[in-house]
């Protein structure tokens, strides 16, 4: 998947614009004027629509790694350094120390 890009879609709405002003015949013109109308309209709605997207996509990032990192910092963390601190004192690791360590690293 891509993303759509900016530059082309403002490129391609006067584009459309300049083929509905030049290069149609004069007794087409009504109808092909209209198709261009029609298109020129879907393609800005389906772009609108992208942009939403875009900004929930953004929105739901940013609200997952505000999660992630209180999860780490405040329960994570917390955690592992009282088992190691525990660990250290008994001699043993507990084996999923290891997998948690992975779960903090960026």
């Amino acid at each position: 998947m891509r993303a759509i890009s900016t530059r082309k879609h403002k490129a391609l709405i006067p584009a459309l614009q300049q083929l509905a002003e030049s290069g149609v015949e004069p007794d087409q013109q009504d109808v092909q004027m209209k198709e261009i109308r029609d298109v020129t309209q879907a393609l800005e709605q389906a772009y609108g629509k992208y942009e939403q997207l875009i900004a929930m996509l953004a929105e739901s990032i940013t609200e997952y790694e505000k999660m992630h990192h209180r999860f780490k910092v405040e329960i994570v963390g917390p955690a592992l350094r009282t088992r190691s601190r525990k660990a250290k004192s008994e001699s043993v690791k507990p084996p999923f120390q290891k997998n948690l360590k992975m779960a903090l690293v960026k």
